[in-house]
């Protein structure tokens, strides 16, 4: 994947604060500088159910941790605190608002923003961007790209 992304020095990379996602980016990131961590690219259920347990492995890392093992570290908080309350197990409507301030901040980088995060949370934000009826199956194996500046 490495070879077929070719990233500007104006794109930034949005990276969730998890282990396997921040071992993705780091392989995939030239620049080290590109990236930014969110817990609003966390992990998120597909499809939500508020009875089902997350996994061990969505554990976010908190602010503390990240800036222990990143000295470079560069956070999207968008003025809210969601380190404490993941977005894995949030109920719709506070996801949206969320959801849709990361987006804007999306569209005012001045480069294109690319995002290493989770099938789950890939779906939601999809759902999100207008797509219907997604289920399981539709992520499975599956990388795409979105133009979110006219959304």
């Amino acid at each position: 994947m490495r070879k077929q992304v070719v990233f500007a020095p104006e794109d930034v990379i949005l990276v969730s604060p998890t282990k396997r996602t921040i071992e993705t980016a780091q392989l995939l990131i030239p620049n080290k500088n590109l990236a930014f961590f969110s817990p609003l690219v966390g992990p998120r259920m597909f499809p939500q159910n508020s009875e089902f347990v997350p996994f061990v492995c969505d554990q976010i890392y908190s602010k503390e941790e990240l800036s222990h093992q990143y000295s470079d570290i560069r956070l999207v908080e968008l003025g809210m605190d969601c380190w404490e309350e993941s977005i894995n197990q949030m109920d719709a409507d506070r996801f949206q608002i969320l959801a849709e301030q990361l987006l804007e901040w999306c569209r005012q980088q001045s480069g294109n923003t690319f995002i290493t995060s989770h099938d789950g949370t890939i779906s939601n934000y999809r759902i999100l961007l207008g797509e219907n009826g997604l289920t399981k199956s539709d992520f499975l194996g599956e990388a795409g790209q979105y133009t979110i500046k006219n959304f």
